[in-house]
Order: C-alpha cells, then sequence, then structure tokens
C-alpha cells in the first residue's frame, strides 16, 4: 500500500467477506436446542473484536453448560483468551489478512480442532482463511450473520449520506448473538488475576507517582496527527503537572515516530511500542490515568478498560464511540468519507489543532475521579 494513499486497503480486503456470510447463510443444518459444544468465528480488526467482546461475555454466560471454543486473528488472542468461560483458542488470520499475523495453527491444534464435532458454529465475522478451515469441520448447525451484518452496512451508507445518527456496531453485535445489550464492568468479562497485576505493576514505566497518559500516536491509511502536533501537546500538558507520557504500538513507523517526538521535547518520555501484548496492554490501562489517541483498536480498549480518554476521529462514520460520556471525542469531520476512501488533501486528522487536544485534556483532568 502506497504511503498517501487514497484508499483504505486495510478495509477493502474485507469485502471477501460478504460473498462468504452470504453462501454459508444457505447452508442446510439441523438446529440443537442446548448444544453442548459451540465454536465462535470471529475474525476481525482489534477495535471490532474489542466492540464484541460485551456480546460475547453475554452470549457465552449464558451458555454455562456449553464448551466453547474461539476463532480470532493473533494480535486478539491474548485478549480473547482471557474472556470468562472460553475452553480453547484457535487461531486464523484476520478478514484483512494482514502481514504482521503470523500465527497460524499447529499441526496439534489442526488434528484437534478438525476431531472435534460442534454442535454449533456462531459466526460473527470471518476471514477466507477461517472459511477454508470451517468448510473441514464436523457440525450440526451454523449460525451466521449475513443479514444482519448487511442491514448494518446500509445503515452505515445511508447516515454517510444524509449525516445522520449511526448505531454502534456493539449494538450489531449483541444483535448477532442474539443477546440483549448489557454494560458490564471491566472484571465481570475477564478473568484477569491479582498475580497478573502485580506482574504489571513491576514493570520500570508503571514505576512512581506520576500520573500515567498513555499516548497511541497511530499509523496507517489517513489517520496521522504529524509529530510535532505531539511534541506540542505533551509539552503543553507537561507543564500542567507531574506525568508521565507512555507511547504504545506495534509498528515500526510508530517506533520511528517515537523517536521523532522524543528528539523535540527536553523531558523523558517512555515507549510500550512493541513490548506488550494486548491483554498486557489492557492491564496498563487499567492502572493509568488516561489516554490520548487517534481512532483505533487502541482507543476502543481505552473505552472498555474505563479509561478517561481523548480521541481524535478521522474520516467515516462514527460507529466506535466512548461507553462513558466524560470521555472527550474531537471530530472535525465535515465530509462523506468513509473507512475506504478519502480524497481530501487536508485530512479530518489533520484539521485536529494542539489546541483541540489540550481543551479536552484539560477537561479530562478537572473531573473528580
Amino acid at each position: 500500500m502506497k504511503k498517501n494513499s487514497n484508499l483504505n486497503f486495510d478495509y477493502i480486503r474485507q469485502i471477501i467477506e460478504l460473498p462468504i456470510l452470504f453462501t454459508l447463510s444457505f447452508r442446510k443444518s439441523r438446529t440443537i436446542r442446548n448444544p453442548k459444544k459451540i465454536l465462535i468465528i470471529n475474525t476481525c480488526l482489534i477495535g471490532d473484536i474489542v466492540s464484541s467482546l460485551h456480546a460475547m461475555n453475554q452470549y457465552i454466560k449464558h451458555r454455562k453448560n456449553a464448551q466453547i471454543d474461539v476463532m480470532v486473528p493473533s494480535h486478539s488472542k491474548s485478549i480473547v483468551e482471557r474472556l470468562k468461560g472460553i475452553n480453547k483458542i484457535y487461531i486464523a488470520k484476520s478478514v484483512s489478512n494482514r502481514k504482521d499475523e503470523t500465527m497460524n495453527l499447529t499441526d496439534e491444534q489442526l488434528k484437534e480442532i478438525m476431531a472435534n464435532q460442534y454442535d454449533l458454529i456462531l459466526v460473527m465475522r470471518i476471514s477466507r482463511e477461517a472459511y477454508s478451515l470451517m468448510r473441514k469441520l464436523k457440525t450440526s448447525d451454523i449460525k451466521v450473520s449475513f443479514l444482519s451484518y448487511m442491514t448494518y452496512i446500509f445503515h452505515l451508507i445511508k447516515n454517510i449520506v444524509w449525516k445522520g445518527k449511526v448505531k454502534q456496531y456493539r449494538e450489531m453485535n449483541f444483535k448477532l448473538v442474539g443477546e440483549e445489550i448489557q454494560n458490564k464492568k471491566f472484571e465481570e468479562i475477564f478473568n484477569f488475576t491479582t498475580e497478573d497485576y502485580k506482574q504489571i505493576a513491576k514493570m520500570p514505566v508503571m514505576a512512581g507517582k506520576s500520573k500515567k497518559i498513555i499516548i497511541h500516536a497511530g499509523k496507517g491509511w489517513k489517520k496521522g496527527w504529524e509529530n510535532w502536533k505531539w511534541a506540542e501537546l505533551l509539552r503543553r500538558i507537561n507543564k500542567l503537572g507531574n506525568f508521565k507520557f507512555i507511547f504504545i504500538g506495534n509498528d515500526k513507523k510508530e517506533e520511528a515516530d517515537f523517536k521523532n517526538i522524543q528528539s523535540n521535547l527536553n523531558f523523558k518520555i517512555y515507549s510500550l511500542i512493541k513490548k506488550v501484548n494486548l491483554s498486557e496492554l489492557f492491564l496498563i490501562m487499567r492502572k493509568s490515568d488516561y489516554f490520548i489517541g487517534i481512532d483505533s483498536g487502541p482507543r476502543n480498549m481505552a473505552h472498555l478498560a474505563d479509561l478517561r480518554s481523548v480521541s481524535l476521529l478521522g474520516p467515516g462514520p462514527k460507529h466506535f464511540m466512548p461507553l462513558d460520556e466524560k470521555d472527550v471525542v474531537i471530530d472535525k469531520s465535515d465530509c462523506r468519507c468513509t473507512h475506504l476512501f478519502c480524497f481530501k488533501k487536508k485530512t479530518c486528522m489533520q484539521k485536529i489543532t494542539v489546541e483541540d487536544v489540550f481543551e479536552g485534556f484539560k477537561r479530562l483532568k478537572a473531573l473528580k475521579r
């Protein structure tokens, strides 16, 4: 993908999912009233996975007598395996088929899943690789999301054209699994232990009494906020009190941007880029004070971790919004661009000023926690 491409190939590659879901919706199956062995396939991107966790948790909770396996992309494994009630985790490529998705099923895992006789396979999102594997599995029933998914896509298109209010993606996930919408506390969803939190507390970057601000400057398609703006923002915030700025990410460009930002500051900032998995990042967020970042998977994680946040939004429908109204959202979009394309020379993200974000952070800081 070209650095300054007008098209978001990460999302364009997901189009292959639609004919797969359509095909599966016509597959004949035998419904088992109380399935005892279930496989959930949810091979989507991190932000989509995070937005589906409440719904998955609710679905699993209501099937305590069932053995439930899950198939997700490698980047989401460390999160999903911490969901309460999960039996086994299997790995398949995501719908975007990213280059950094290197983990696949081992020979042992392949034999194991092939030997299973599932009463039900519940397809929330499915990649080509997951579909190829699923076709070989033994199952009595398959439930797919095609109708709900297409209804949601048409809803997004309508509201992009007419600039109406968009239903949140997490709402669609509850509909996909046939559950009522419920918001739960972090501890009710995950099975993290006291020892897990102790290990996070031992990390050098978490030491000290400074207020910890997680920063995700991000990367990728039409999402960048310039490095000089990040540097200026941190200078201003640093004057407000005793803060520790901790950068996160998982990309070489993010590492390079971090070094560039550090070189323009006369105080130390910290990096956990490519140093922690998403499970560890969740706990780091739980032990931090603020999050500032672009429209991305990590900011969805911050919302779920109940970490007060300032989110810088790019183009497209706003269907990943904070659960808490106290969080600050900065949106300068005034066009009909989507997650698939943006032809503006000056993007929505680039219109956001340092002052916009700084004032947003001051509003967060003024809140009593």
